[in-house]
This record gives C-alpha cells, structure tokens and sequence, in this order.
C-alpha cells in the first residue's frame, strides 16, 4: 500500500519522518500507520503535525507534546515550520587542540547538507592539521587558534539559521 511505502521510504532507526499534502490526508495516514503497527503489536508513538486540527485528531497517548523535535541532527520548530540545526557545545577558544577540534566538528551533523559550505572549513581545517602531524593535545600555534576561532565562530552562527520545511507553492488543499 502507498502507507506502507512511505513508512518504508521514511524510517529512520525507530522514527518515522514524513509529510503529506492535506489534513485528510495527514489523519488517514495517522489512522493507517497506527493500524498496521498495533496488527505487529507495536506503538507508533510521538506524532507531531504542524496542523493543530489533525492533532485534535491524535490521541493523547500517542502526542509529542514538545513544539520543538529533535531528530538526525535537526530540529523541527513545530510553530513557525522551520528547520534549523541542533544546537551543541561551541568550541574552546583558548587551548585549541587537534582533539578539541575534531570533537567540535563531530558534534555538527547535516544529513542534508543545509550547512556544507560552512561545515566544509571547519574539516579542511582539521585536515590541515593531520597534515602538519600536529599532536592530538598540543596547543596549536596562536596564528592557527585565531584561525579556527573565526572558523568556529562562523559554524555557531549558522546554528541560527532557521529555513522553511516548505519550499514551492502549497496545493491549496491544507
């Protein structure tokens, strides 16, 4: 069944990601996907809609009740349906090490690519420093930490940055 393809296509671990095109639509799916979960006695639980009409139709045990959802590195403002980047520790501007340089850039993960140009810095960066066989817990040089502090800084500031989850013309049909 079309149902069972999305979830198939939009599974990820133990989550389910998707979007439809109408309240009708989001409901059936709802009913559906709850239906064929409880037939392998398994809850499908945590659903979250931007449509306050389709969450009425929700029951309560099965409600994410956070306006903002966490998930693969992003995160979902359910409010204003945008997505932005989750938010981690920023990197120590003094005593930057090569260790404390990967952590930073292991922290930021961007399944889809929102933010590669700028992530892409931070890691030719650390591919510098593998290159000049820098030690994992030497103190870089003070030329290189200014470097990587302008770096850093750019990376914090595009965990600002917030895009639609819409992009083109909506149906009419929500």
């Amino acid at each position: 069944s079309d149902v069972s393809r999305k979830i198939s296509r939009n599974m990820y671990v133990d989550n389910l990601i998707t979007g439809v095109s109408s309240k009708d639509e989001a409901i059936f799916f709802y009913r559906q996907t709850k239906n064929m979960f409880d037939e392998a006695s398994m809850n499908m639980c945590k659903w979250n809609c931007n449509n306050e009409d389709v969450m009425k139709e929700i029951r309560d045990t099965d409600k994410c009740d956070e306006k903002v959802t966490k998930l693969l590195g992003l995160v979902w403002f359910r409010d204003d349906d945008e997505f932005g980047l989750a938010e981690v520790e920023s990197a120590p501007a003094e005593n930057v090490t090569k260790r404390s340089v990967l952590q930073f850039i292991s922290g930021r993960f961007d399944p889809i690519g929102l933010v590669s140009p700028v992530l892409l810095r931070s890691k030719l960066f650390l591919q510098e420093l593998w290159r000049l066989n820098v030690k994992w817990d030497k103190k870089l040089s003070e030329e290189m930490t200014t470097e990587w502090n302008k770096i850093a800084d750019d990376v914090k500031k595009v965990g600002k940055l917030r895009i639609s989850r819409l992009i083109g013309i909506p149906d009419g049909k929500n």
